[in-house]
């Protein structure tokens, strides 16, 4: 992932809206030349705001819970869920510590539960990691049926 510096953002979506303003209503030099020449300077002006910023907003970090290894450790989850720890890649995220409310969301299984947390705070890790665990808990997953019906906005 490319890292987004919000200056040098700014001012690429300045110069692009500068660009996209002089194009899109132009001005006739020949008809107004001294408004064309006005309209010029003004968009090329660094004292004309076109864009205000940047703004910059950090999101404080969520309370931490247990980890998906201290989960199966304790007995909560699924042995099977160790199966993580065999790659560094996948063991990094079973190791990881949940959010607090991903971690009590797995001690709620077979509840319902209402999960109204910030963009960004792993509301699908809530729902879906207690899924996996009932499935991984299912005495014979050969039988055929429907276990799971997801149906999720993904816009």
């Amino acid at each position: 992932m490319k890292e987004l510096n919000p200056v040098v953002f700014r001012d690429q979506l300045r110069a692009t809206l500068a660009r996209f303003i002089s194009t899109a209503a132009p001005v006739s030099q020949i008809r107004a030349p001294r408004l064309a020449r006005q309209m010029s300077e003004a968009l090329n002006s660094p004292s004309v705001s076109l864009v205000k910023g940047p703004f910059v907003e950090s999101l404080p970090d969520f309370e931490k819970g247990a980890s998906l290894y201290d989960l199966v450790q304790s007995g909560k989850l699924n042995r099977r869920w160790a199966i993580l720890s065999e790659t560094p890649e996948s063991d990094k995220i079973f190791r990881r510590q949940l959010h607090k409310h991903q971690s009590e969301a797995l001690g709620r299984s077979g509840e319902n539960y209402l999960v109204a947390t910030g963009t960004g705070s792993g509301k699908t890790e809530a729902f879906l990691f207690p899924l996996i665990n009932d499935l991984l808990n299912e005495d014979d997953l050969s039988k055929p049926g429907v276990r799971a019906i997801l149906i999720y906005p993904l816009s």
